[in-house]
């Protein structure tokens, strides 16, 4: 089943425990004895995380769930690769292509 692309979409393919980290990262109080709900609504409200800062931070076995998730072809080796199928598809959300670091 395909799903709307979203930033909650993203967010739900990951652990409680990956929804942590990202709190540590955007500075947002992500608390892991949270419900995976509540990690990702306190994500949300972060002003300084959108799709656009969060692909970047994805795995490649992240962007491969996030890609089946929603609909997309989740084959390729590369980060570059799965993340810009990601991309396209928030298309008005996300300005360049992602290139990895």
């Amino acid at each position: 089943m395909t799903e709307s692309p979203t930033l909650t979409t993203l967010l739900e393919v990951l652990t409680k425990d990956r929804l942590v980290d990202l709190g540590r990262r955007f500075e947002v109080a992500v608390r892991s004895s949270d419900t995976k709900a509540d990690q990702i609504a306190s994500l949300q409200r972060a002003p300084s995380l959108g799709v656009a800062s969060l692909i970047p931070t994805l795995g490649r076995d992240e962007l491969r769930t996030a890609c089946r998730r929603l609909g997309l072809r989740d084959s390729g080796r590369s980060r570059a690769e799965l993340a810009n199928r990601l991309v396209a598809t928030f298309e008005d959300d996300v300005a360049e292509p992602f290139t990895p670091a």
